[in-house]
């Protein structure tokens, strides 16, 4: 006689050698699990959203932390909208910086505020 722990067992991995009917309910299966993320909107948990962004884990929960991505915690995890996580990696776009060319095509040397050329200049024009 079968355990009740053997009636309750969960169904076999989809894959492998299965029969055509098992096929069918596995792909019947894997379809109503995309319909049911896509209406869900799709959650990620913090390793999954670090591994969108090619980051750590800890710059994911520092953003959580510091309120720049939104999370979500109904048990145990922390959940992320797949859009709210797009949305943060974007958030910031690198910019290309060209900097100022002179005519002799070396670049142009800005100097810093306080700086020695600064004094000297000031030296200059107090000379003359």
């Amino acid at each position: 006689m079968a355990s009740a722990a053997t009636k309750m067992a969960s169904p076999p991995a989809c894959g492998g050698a299965l029969l055509s009917d098992e096929l069918e309910i596995c792909e019947a299966l894997d379809r109503a699990r995309e319909r049911l993320r896509d209406q869900a909107g799709g959650y990620l948990t913090v390793p999954e959203v670090a591994d969108l962004a090619r980051c750590e884990h800890k710059a994911v929960r520092r953003a959580i932390a510091t309120g720049q991505l939104v999370a979500f915690q109904p048990a145990q995890k922390l959940l992320v909208r797949e859009a709210d996580a797009r949305a943060w990696i974007e958030s910031r776009p690198v910019r290309a910086r060209v900097p100022p060319v002179e005519h002799a095509g070396r670049p142009v040397r800005r100097p810093r505020p306080g700086s020695v050329t600064d004094l000297r200049e000031m030296e200059r024009q107090a000379r003359g």
